[in-house]
């Protein structure tokens, strides 16, 4: 992601830290190991978020975008 990007495009992304996990969009991340949370603006922090996953995939083309690469 572009460094600043997000000044173009709002996020709209709700992140909560409890004791014992993470929710995005009220979504459970688990097995989370680290949070960094700073503020940016008055409106808006930089959430940095390590996990273990299962998996990794690297798709080489815009979220919502349709056509194939």
């Amino acid at each position: 992601m572009e460094k600043d990007s997000w000044r173009l495009k709002q996020p709209t992304q709700k992140v909560v830290e409890y004791l014992d996990g993470l929710t995005i969009n009220g979504k459970n991340i688990e097995f989370v190991s680290d949070v960094q949370a700073k503020s940016i603006s008055e409106n808006y922090v930089e959430v940095k978020v390590t996990f273990i996953a299962s998996d990794y995939k690297l798709i080489k083309k815009k979220l919502g975008n349709s056509s194939s690469n």
